[in-house]
């Protein structure tokens, strides 16, 4: 399994800009879009096997779910004494998000084996 720590990032800053441009158009499920959006940006960017593609999209979707946990947590007050509540949120929201992530990057590993299989078939038409 191979990590690719400057992929994940550059996804984490693309998941950033189209959270803020989609909560302007569609507020409920713009964190989930921009999640996936960005993980198939990750899983294109990667490509090769599904197994590698998942795994830095859950990354990147657990670390999204956590800082969205704890943004909900501090809107919600759940920080003023009940860490237990604190603790669960993080933990659904970081699942949660780690199978949106890895689901976005085999959807992006998907698109760029059928794009290269297609330029492929392109090549050996056109000789």
């Amino acid at each position: 399994m191979d990590i690719k720590w400057k992929t994940m990032l550059i996804g984490l800053v693309i998941f950033i800009i189209f959270y803020i441009i989609l909560s302007f158009v569609v507020f409920k499920i713009s964190l989930v879009i921009a999640l996936i959006l960005a993980t198939m940006y990750i899983g294109y960017a990667i490509g090769g096997d599904y197994r590698n593609g998942a795994l830095n999209g859950a990354i990147v979707g657990v670390i999204i779910g956590i800082i969205d946990g704890i943004v909900i947590a501090y809107i919600s007050g759940f920080f003023s004494g009940y860490a237990y509540m604190v603790v669960l949120l993080l933990l659904i929201t970081a699942i949660m998000f780690a199978i949106f992530g890895a689901i976005g990057s085999i959807i992006g590993i998907f698109i760029k084996g059928r794009r290269s299989s297609n330029e492929s078939f392109d090549n050996i038409k056109s000789s």
